[in-house]
């Protein structure tokens, strides 16, 4: 039998232990050649599709995300790989096998996986790129879908990129053999392992440095974020590794010398178990845990993004189709009769219409997401007016004092400034200055465009409007136009039609929702989806390394349990305690990353002024049933091996 014969059955004989890592690769070369047949399609290198260039970079940017974790996982399976092969390279050097025969081994060995996960995952990435194509041109909306084509270069790069990746990862953990002992390979299981160290010290480390991270994140704002973000990580990431190299195995110490709890059912061996693989287990639940917590807290932003920006969209435009008009006598923007008959031939049904008269002057503002106060030009319009629109917009009306105004703006750390400090500003109206109260029921939802040469609207009362607008003549004033539609969603068509006839010098003062609506959709749905399959590449890899270490392992749970059947434990007792130790593996990490994950949302929200929660539960929660699911796998699988 020669080297190459004996590393094609070692591979087959080893299917089991090598599956997870398989198809986790194959999954990363999947992805990788799909998202590579977008970038490299030609109607997309020639922009001939809504935002190519947007879409293109977010797609390599995946793409890298995906070389980078292959890196990380590959390098990690091999040291696996190698480690629980120990006792058998020993023998075969035993046997007479030389250390370049060994090596060449392993690199034979590694190659055959490499190439069939590259093989595999190519095959599959071109079976499934025509329905990839086929979502990307639903999520983008195209007037003319993408169509299939085999990308020569797709696979090409694809192929490329990951053989040199395997191969350069594979010379790298052959180093590991090169300068070990026939006697040290052979015994590297046989050793026995000691109690078990744990330092108070680093204990207490690891209690504070998470203490002190969790206590920055909750307390962080839009302003100390930027300063503070890496702190924290590092802070988090530190406390974490402690935890499980030191904390948890102080704390299955302290439930080892617990005799009063120690012996009921198969408790003793399980916490025995733990305590003793604790120290080989610590690396893996550390950098599975720090994957959850990335993968949760990445999930959480994703959905708050998708549903914040919508809103916050969807806010900025107060009607479907929105303007100002800088002289009340004319229309220079657009004929409301023109717009009035568009609607008419495109069959959309008019809800309500704006027609107010506003009046310009300055104040000084906060200049949203910052904290700085600049002069603003402003337009300023009576209570009544403000309380005839909120109505018909379904919102509640506002009563307001001589001395007192409200600030009507959809930007919410704006609202935030003046929710937190209630101030007394200066209001400049022509030659006329008044020392105005600013209200702390600020609206978050603009009412009238303010699209126009002022940004934010401000609403006095009605006796405060008419003296202030005596000293305008008609021509001085603003009149603030608006159509809200029945059916908004389905006007982009009439809103790029009523664009096209509005005069090109004034287009800035036009203002339309559903355009912009199409576009927020079309970007957070496509960030959704190159999300959701980084995110599940995550997940697919953190569950792989759980179940690598599971099968590294294998031999000698099987050995274990050998023993105790001899001395009474049935096959059910001992599922039971296998049932355990997998729990453990795989719950504790999306405990302590699902808290990690909690104290980012609660950073991401105050920084951001949004609530975080509802979005983080929904990710928790679909994670944890997935979690669930491979750990039900994982278990029925690892079981038949060990106790077949």
């Amino acid at each position: 039998m020669n080297i190459s014969t004996l590393a094609r059955r070692n591979v087959i004989g080893h299917l089991q232990r090598y599956l997870a890592y398989f198809l986790s690769c194959s999954f990363a070369v999947t992805i990788y050649f799909a998202y590579a047949t977008f970038t490299l399609h030609p109607e997309v290198v020639n922009g001939s599709i809504p935002a190519a260039d947007i879409v293109r970079i977010g797609m390599i940017a995946a793409q890298l995300i995906i070389v980078v974790f292959s890196i990380f996982f590959i390098a990690y399976s091999n040291s696996a790989f190698l480690q629980v092969r120990e006792k058998e390279f020993g023998l075969l050097s035993l046997f007479g096998m030389t250390n370049n025969q060994l090596r060449k081994l392993i690199y034979l060995e590694q190659t055959i996986l490499s190439l069939a996960a590259i093989v595999a995952g190519i095959g599959f990435g071109l079976l499934f790129s025509k329905l990839f194509l086929m979502l990307m041109n639903f999520l983008l909306a195209v007037e003319t879908p993408m169509q299939f084509q085999i990308i020569p270069r797709a696979f090409i790069e694809t192929g490329l990129l990951f053989l040199i990746l395997f191969q350069a990862l594979t010379f790298f953990g052959l180093f590991r053999l090169k300068n070990r002992r026939i006697i040290d390979l052979i015994r590297a299981k046989k050793k026995p392992k000691p109690m078990p160290i744990a330092s108070k010290w680093l204990t207490v480390l690891s209690i504070t440095t998470l203490a002190l991270g969790y206590t920055l994140a909750a307390t962080a704002n839009l302003f100390s974020a930027f300063f503070l973000v890496i702190p924290i990580v590092i802070l988090v990431m530190i406390g974490t590794y402690f935890l499980f190299t030191q904390g948890m195995l102080a704390l299955f110490k302290r439930l080892y010398a617990n005799k009063n709890n120690l012996f009921r059912g198969t408790t003793l061996l399980t916490r025995t178990n733990i305590l003793f693989r604790l120290k080989d287990h610590a690396r893996m639940l550390f950098l599975t845990s720090i994957i959850s917590a990335v993968l949760l807290t990445a999930g959480g932003m994703v959905f708050m993004f998708f549903q914040t920006f919508i809103d916050q969209g969807t806010k900025i435009v107060p009607q479907a189709i929105a303007w100002v008009e800088e002289d009340a006598n004319q229309f220079q923007v657009i004929d409301p009769s023109a717009v009035e008959e568009t609607f008419a031939l495109s069959n959309q049904k008019i809800e309500y219409t704006v027609n107010t008269l506003a009046l310009p002057g300055q104040m000084s503002l906060p200049v949203p997401y910052s904290n700085l106060i600049q002069d603003t030009e402003i337009m300023i319009v009576s209570q009544s007016d403000f309380n005839r629109v909120a109505q018909q917009k379904g919102l509640d009306t506002i009563s307001l004092n001589t001395d007192e105004i409200l600030l009507n703006t959809p930007f919410s750390t704006m609202a935030t400034v003046y929710d937190d400090d209630d101030r007394t500003e200066t209001l400049h109206v022509k030659e006329q200055e008044l020392s105005v109260h600013i209200v702390s029921e600020i609206f978050g939802e603009a009412l009238f465009s303010s699209a126009g040469p002022a940004s934010s609207i401000i609403v006095v009362r009605d006796s405060v409007y008419e003296t202030l607008a005596a000293s305008f003549n008609e021509s001085d004033k603003m009149r603030l136009m608006g159509y809200e539609l029945e059916n908004w969603k389905d006007a982009v068509d009439v809103s790029n039609e009523i664009k096209e006839q509005v005069n090109p010098a004034f287009a800035y003062s036009l203002q339309t929702r559903a355009p912009e609506y199409q576009m927020l959709i079309q970007a957070s749905a496509l960030t959704i989806f190159i999300g959701v399959f980084i995110s599940l590449l995550f997940f697919i890899v953190q569950g792989s390394m759980i179940y690598l270490k599971l099968f590294t392992e294998i031999e000698d749970t099987k050995q274990q349990l050998c023993s105790l059947h001899r001395i009474g434990i049935t096959k059910e007792e001992s599922a039971r305690i296998i049932n355990r130790q997998v729990q453990f593996l795989f719950f504790v990490p999306f405990v302590v990353g699902s808290i990690h994950a909690a104290f980012a949302y609660a950073m991401l929200g105050s920084i951001l002024s949004i609530q975080l929660w509802g979005s983080g539960v929904l990710v928790i929660s679909i994670y944890f049933v997935f979690q669930v699911f491979y750990y039900l796998l994982t278990k029925y699988v690892y079981q038949r091996a060990v106790l077949a």
